[in-house]
C-alpha cells in the first residue's frame, strides 16, 4: 500500500472550502478584524452590558468576529 488510508482521500471541511471561495482582499479584511473586534467586545464588556443596545451590540460583534475567524483563516500575511 502506498500509505493511503483504504476510505480514500478526507473530504475538505465546509469552512476551509468558504475561506478558499473568496478573495484574498476579503479574507485580509477578516483576519484583520478577528484580530481586532475582542478590543472592541473587552470595551463593551468593562462599561457594563446595563442596556439593551450595548447588549446588541456586544452580540452582534461576536457574532461578526466568528464569521471573522472563519473567512479570514487562510489568510496569509
Amino acid at each position: 500500500m502506498s500509505g493511503q488510508s483504504l476510505l480514500g482521500r478526507i473530504p475538505e471541511r465546509p469552512i476551509d472550502t468558504v475561506s478558499r471561495s473568496v478573495p484574498r482582499s476579503v479574507r485580509m479584511v477578516a483576519f484583520w478584524s478577528a484580530i481586532s473586534l475582542p478590543v472592541v467586545n473587552l470595551g463593551l464588556l468593562v462599561s457594563s452590558l446595563n442596556s439593551t443596545p450595548k447588549t446588541v451590540a456586544f452580540v452582534l460583534l461576536l457574532v461578526w468576529n466568528a464569521l471573522a475567524l472563519i473567512v479570514g483563516k487562510q489568510y496569509d500575511p
